[in-house]
């Protein structure tokens, strides 16, 4: 059972190798729920360069690659995380193409109710008889959203949501990502994105991933936790036009100073 203010995600020291090719080396934090005034669930970003291993750490917290090292535990008894309790929208929005989009839907659940129910909080209810062709790409990202609400449990994960898209569709996408942490109090995405400013905008807490360099300067291999931060505490979590606060503005310009590889 959730209850407010408990741990929901822990990472123990955790580590993935591919051979002799350290990835990434003794990550470790924890995600609590956020109590607040309202109802609502919480963002969380990993943030970093291109290649630094975020779309692995990613695999592994929805389960479906498991670290060389350390430990993932999930929800409220904090067991380890199996593949199927975690969402994962990658950059594909992976569809089948021959069924139309209730029929991908109902694959992952026999609940019509519910499905019903998410088509219509994210505007897809009209388009349910379409198949993945016939729909634009927002509404297939809405329908891989939903698909993956469906068959996980307060969690779902959103690698590079932002990557190859305008400042329009970022907005729209922002909404989206919003509303999903706001059906549930113990809703918990959790976005990795090289792309800073939207994905600061949008988080409570956000932690970004790089190397550590030996006396010479040289890349240590294996990417690690260089820094941490809890915007919610900031006053500058995720609200209308806080990409405009001048506080906020400035907080990502100190990021850039510090990282300058984002």
């Amino acid at each position: 059972m959730y209850q407010l203010g408990q741990t929901l995600l822990t990472l123990d020291s955790v580590s993935l190798s591919f051979g002799s090719n350290l990835i990434l080396r003794d990550i470790s934090f924890e995600i609590k729920d956020i109590l607040r005034e309202e109802t609502t669930g919480q963002v969380v970003t990993l943030i970093g360069e291109s290649g630094v291993g975020k779309t692995q750490l990613m695999k592994m917290i929805a389960g479906l690659v498991q670290p060389t090292s350390g430990k993932i535990l999930l929800g409220p008894g904090q067991k380890p995380v199996k593949a199927g309790l975690v969402g994962l929208v990658d950059q594909k929005y992976p569809l089948f193409q021959h069924r139309t989009l209730i029929s991908n839907l109902k694959l992952v659940s026999s609940d019509t109710p519910k499905i019903e129910f998410y088509l219509n909080e994210f505007n897809l209810f009209e388009h349910k008889s379409k198949y993945p062709a016939q729909l634009s790409g927002g509404q297939r990202q809405r329908a891989a959203i939903v698909q993956q609400l469906l068959c996980s449990e307060h969690f779902i994960l959103f690698d590079e949501p932002f990557s190859g898209l305008d400042l329009k569709a970022i907005d729209k996408l922002c909404d989206v990502i919003n509303k999903v942490a706001k059906l549930d109090e113990f809703n918990t995405v959790i976005i990795s994105s090289h792309i800073l400013e939207p994905s600061l905008a949008l988080s409570d807490k956000a932690w970004i991933l790089g190397y550590d360099k030996d006396s010479e300067g040289n890349k240590i291999p294996g990417a690690v936790i260089k820094y941490e931060t809890n915007l919610a505490k900031q006053g500058l979590a995720w609200r209308k036009d806080i990409r405009f606060d001048p506080d906020f503005i400035n907080f990502v310009k100190q990021i850039e100073r510090t990282f300058k590889s984002l």
